[in-house]
């Protein structure tokens, strides 16, 4: 059975977390939900009114994650690494409007593409790419990376996993 495919005790919790404590405050917010695997977690921002995107390296996950909000009555967008990555390799294309296209996209599919951006930003052989990479990582950090709250747990094992709640649109 493929890493993404079983149901995680902490994405239960999570999803729990996300109906019970903070359903009314996303309402409205469009939320990220980042190594989706199964879903359970969007999809519950999702019922609660949230806008979720869901992103995981593997599509397969994508494509269960849809399926499974469709089943649950909500509908969540997906992004996966491969479109990320198109669009940082767009970032240098030779057209303006392609390397503007790019950028855009980039820029609304937030944290998504963070990390790529990242990267790019240090990485790029193209100064302009760097330049133009820093400028959007930069972007997203301040337009998306709100925090909502903080669920302290896990203390003192070595994965202290999902203990932050991030928003965009957060006032």
């Amino acid at each position: 059975m493929p890493f993404w495919a079983r149901l995680w005790p902490g994405g239960v919790v999570l999803a729990d977390f996300v109906l019970r404590r903070l359903g009314p405050a996303i309402r409205g917010a469009a939320l990220i939900e980042l190594g989706t695997g199964l879903g359970t977690a969007g999809i519950a921002a999702a019922l609660a009114g949230a806008a979720v995107t869901v992103s995981d390296a593997s599509e397969e996950a994508l494509a269960f994650a849809a399926h499974n909000a469709g089943r649950n009555g909500v509908e969540v967008r997906k992004v996966d690494e491969k479109t990320i990555r198109l669009l940082v390799k767009q970032l240098g294309d030779d057209d303006f409007t392609t390397r503007e296209t790019a950028a855009k996209r980039l820029q609304a599919l937030g944290v998504a593409a963070l990390e790529l951006v990242r990267e790019t930003a240090r990485t790029a052989n193209d100064a302009e790419v760097r330049q133009r990479a820093d400028l959007l990582y930069k972007q997203i950090v301040r337009e998306v990376l709100r925090e909502v709250a903080v669920y302290k747990g896990h203390f003192g094992v070595p994965f202290p996993w999902a203990t932050r709640v991030a928003a965009t649109g957060w006032p």
